[in-house]
């Protein structure tokens, strides 16, 4: 979210939250910028975190507190991340 708008840039974002039987999908939308997450350096929680990046913590944070997670551009549509949080256990 960050770096999908110009600091100056005034915009919307969709957030939709979907039911499911083993818990419930986040989508989270908007216009801005194109995204590709492959070019994004990953976090290394072992690394001295002093000396990296810290570009991918966001990414990695959200993979490892979801049951799954993805990232899809939707073309002039934009863009959607759709993180899966399991809340119920059968």
């Amino acid at each position: 979210m960050k770096t999908s708008f110009h600091p100056d840039e005034i915009a919307d974002y969709q957030v939709e939250f979907k039911g499911r039987l083993d818990g419930i999908e986040i989508h989270i939308r908007d216009m801005g910028l194109p995204y590709d997450p492959s070019l994004i350096q990953g976090y290394d929680p072992a690394a001295n975190i002093l000396e990296q990046d810290m570009e991918g913590l966001g990414s990695f944070l959200i993979k490892q507190t979801m049951g799954e997670y993805r990232f899809n551009n939707l073309g002039v549509r934009g863009k959607e991340v759709a993180p899966e949080i399991v809340v119920f256990t059968s």
